[in-house]
């Protein structure tokens, strides 16, 4: 049914004609269940309300109280072309904190070499740079870097790896997102933790993780920054000699997200 079904035909509504009382309750039925778009009004029709034709424009904000369903012959379009022009996210969203992993296959630098599992750092004390996946306007508040030992220990190194994930602007200025507060050195690099006993630092130990916390410039802004992630290899006495570490992947934690806008 399209709309509210006339209460009589034109053959009837002629001069002369004297609306009976059924007429008019008629109409008076239809005029309660119309949409008052002035004023506002509710509803629960029986049926779906299928808009056609030249569809629907919503000049003021649109709220729900339960699903959007959406086929995939008439995808959702936002066509604003603006900074918000995306699905925003509730504060209470569950989306607003979120996880976000990056191979770490795709690192680079003069002594890096690709790996079946990741990347490894050819030369001692030696970095790679990898890009990382972020989702923009969220806060970084920490990262977590997986990584395989590459050869059994006599001794803990003297310099462990070091780690720092840095926003780079247009100009390729630098900015780290560690201060001294939370471990980081003048540059933004945080020392692996204490490893305790060679032990701990062998291929037997499996795939270990380290954790980086951040505390300035990591709200990110994609349309001013990319995001890296930046390795420095062991080094020093007691560091490998055949076999270096395999770097696999950087996790990063990320709250605050309010916008998915597909920069990610």
């Amino acid at each position: 049914m399209p709309h509210n079904v006339r209460v009589q035909p034109d053959t009837v509504w002629r001069r002369g004609y004297v609306p009976k009382g059924t007429d008019l309750s008629a109409i008076d039925a239809n005029t309660v269940a119309a949409v008052n778009g002035d004023g506002g009004s509710s509803h629960a029709p029986t049926a779906p309300i299928f808009i056609g034709g030249a569809g629907l424009i919503a000049a003021a904000p649109w709220s729900g109280f339960i699903d959007v369903n959406v086929s995939s012959s008439g995808p959702l379009v936002f066509g604003k072309g603006t900074a918000d022009d995306a699905i925003g996210l509730g504060a209470s969203h569950v989306g607003r904190t979120a996880s976000i992993m990056t191979s770490l296959q795709e690192a680079y630098g003069e002594y890096v070499s690709a790996v079946p599992l990741g990347a490894q750092i050819i030369a001692r004390g030696a970095g790679l740079l990898a890009p990382i996946r972020v989702f923009n306007g969220g806060t970084i508040f920490n990262a977590s870097v997986r990584f395989l030992v590459g050869e059994t220990h006599a001794a803990i190194p003297d310099q462990l790896p070091r780690y720092r994930v840095i926003a780079v602007d247009a100009n390729g200025a630098v900015y780290p997102m560690t201060s001294k507060l939370l471990g980081g050195d003048a540059s933004g690099f945080y020392t692996h933790g204490p490893v305790g006993a060679p032990a701990n630092w062998a291929p037997s130990v499996g795939v270990q993780q380290d954790g980086i916390y951040f505390d300035q410039n990591n709200v990110v802004d994609t349309s001013r920054f990319s995001y890296f992630i930046e390795i420095l290899e062991e080094d020093g006495t007691g560091a490998w000699s055949t076999t270096p570490n395999t770097w696999v992947s950087v996790t990063l934690n990320m709250t605050g997200i309010a916008l998915l806008d597909g920069r990610a």
